[in-house]
């Protein structure tokens, strides 16, 4: 095992970047939606303006503001639900356009004292 190989700090040190209640991979997932919507929309417009460059810039300014809007959306989802409800809600949605197989509850049993009465 080398100096740099220490699987636990690596694990430890997963997400390490919060900002704006945002972990690393959130951040780099709403800076990549961000620079996707805004320069798609900046190009439009340069193209009908004619001038690209000035709709590079716009699409630059649009950008940044998606990505802010992405974060504190996801700030907001997450102090009003529960950690995986993402995951739960995509999972329905693809269960109920037939993309998913299987149920939503594997395994349910019953744990308690004494018998079922009634």
């Amino acid at each position: 095992m080398s100096e740099h190989d220490d699987r636990l700090a690596d694990a430890v040190n997963q997400e390490p970047i919060v900002y704006n209640d945002c972990t690393q991979s959130e951040l780099m997932g709403s800076f990549f939606i961000g620079a996707f919507i805004g320069l798609t929309i900046g190009v439009v417009v340069g193209i009908v303006i004619g001038f690209i460059m000035f709709g590079i810039i716009i699409g630059l300014i649009i950008s940044v503001g998606v990505s802010w809007f992405a974060m504190n959306w996801l700030k907001h989802i997450r102090q009003k639900f529960y950690l995986t409800w993402f995951k739960e809600k995509l999972f329905l949605f693809k269960l109920s356009i037939g993309m998913a197989s299987g149920k939503f509850i594997g395994h349910s049993e019953r744990f308690g004292k004494g018998a079922r009465r009634g």
